[in-house]
């Protein structure tokens, strides 16, 4: 059966965490700051001894209207034969940039498209909305998110070399932006 996106509601919010967030972490792009930074910085994929990362343990979707009201949300859910399979989240406040929270997709489950379709969804939203650009932040650590903005055409627009410290120390935060295009 294929798969089909739907938007839901805020009350559906536990539907959409029943799709795990946990990213297997297997190596990092470690950024060398270049000249006192004044040279740029690189990111070198370094491999690290495997872990598992778990986003909701770290901020649950639950918890995602402190971050913006929930009229300003988009949640969409990818469901294959009546089972979530993956979802995104998105959110505009009326200014030029929409920004993507989280886009998830089971394990069993990627490969297939379906985080693509989530992202070109959201895009098409916020786009619908007003956003010129839609920016999803990731880290080093996800090193597979990173190529998947870079494959879906999203540039990468700023580093933020101490944005988890404390709590999450060794993580660099990576910002992608994606030019959404609009009919004129």
């Amino acid at each position: 059966m294929a798969v089909t996106i739907e938007v839901i509601a805020w009350p559906d919010i536990e539907r959409y965490a029943s799709i795990p967030s946990v990213v297997r972490v297997t190596s990092i792009l470690e950024p060398i700051v270049l000249e006192g930074g004044l040279g740029g910085i690189e990111l070198l994929e370094r491999s690290v001894n495997p872990y598992e990362k778990d986003y909701d343990a770290l901020n649950p979707p639950a918890r995602w209207p402190e971050v913006a009201p929930t009229a300003a949300w988009r949640l969409l859910l990818a469901v294959e034969d009546g089972v979530p399979v993956g979802g995104a989240a998105a959110y505009s406040d009326g200014s030029p940039r929409a920004e993507l929270w989280d886009i998830r997709v089971r394990i069993e489950a990627q490969g297939h498209g379906i985080g693509r379709g989530l992202l070109d969804a959201a895009s098409e939203w916020t786009a619908s909305v007003g956003a010129r650009s839609l920016r999803a932040e990731t880290q080093n650590t996800n090193v597979r998110a990173c190529r998947f903005y870079q494959r879906a055409g999203a540039r990468l627009g700023g580093i933020d070399l101490h944005a988890y410290s404390p709590p999450v120390e060794d993580e660099v935060a990576l910002f992608w932006y994606l030019d959404l295009i609009r009919d004129a």
